[in-house]
């Protein structure tokens, strides 16, 4: 049986966006160190790329004091009467659990998303995902179809 406890870890991570006009391509990448000596200490490490099209043409807003973008600003609302906000996404993911005397696997996974921005506190998203997790040289893959409603409190 595998023991497995963190007290303490340590991350190193960091992230690249470029935005042009409405495309916006991003990409990350993260290491944590788990404090475990019985298991040689592991590092998992992983990441993500992904590119971002606004269909509807709006931006969205990168705050320098925070340093991230936020969400698309809709310019016209459904609930005055106009279309919203559309923006289309592909994410790719990995991350590698395997390190140390811990036998996690690998996971990867693909995920379209079409996010419809019904005004600025009101959005749906709409995902597709297929995943590959490789584990004790058996593979095996997964699927899911994801809807959330999400509405933001100002």
């Amino acid at each position: 049986t595998e023991k497995f406890y963190t007290d303490n870890t340590s991350h190193i991570g960091g992230e690249i966006f470029y935005r042009n006009g409405p495309v916006m391509f991003g990409t990350e990448f993260n290491a944590y160190q788990a404090h475990s000596p019985e298991n040689g200490n592991p590092v998992f490490t992983g990441g993500e790329a992904y590119v971002l099209y606004s269909i509807t043409g709006e931006l969205r807003p990168y705050l320098t004091q925070m340093g991230l973008f936020t969400f698309l600003k809709v310019k016209n609302s459904v609930f005055d009467g106009g279309p919203g906000a559309w923006e289309a996404e592909l994410r790719f993911s990995t991350i590698d659990l395997q390190n140390g005397n811990i036998a996690g696997g690998e996971f990867t996974r693909i995920t379209p998303v079409v996010t419809w921005y019904l005004s600025n506190m009101f959005r749906l998203n709409f995902a597709y995902g297929y995943g590959i997790l490789n584990k004790d040289k058996k593979k095996g893959t997964t699927q899911f179809f994801q809807t959330r409603f999400v509405f933001l409190l100002d």
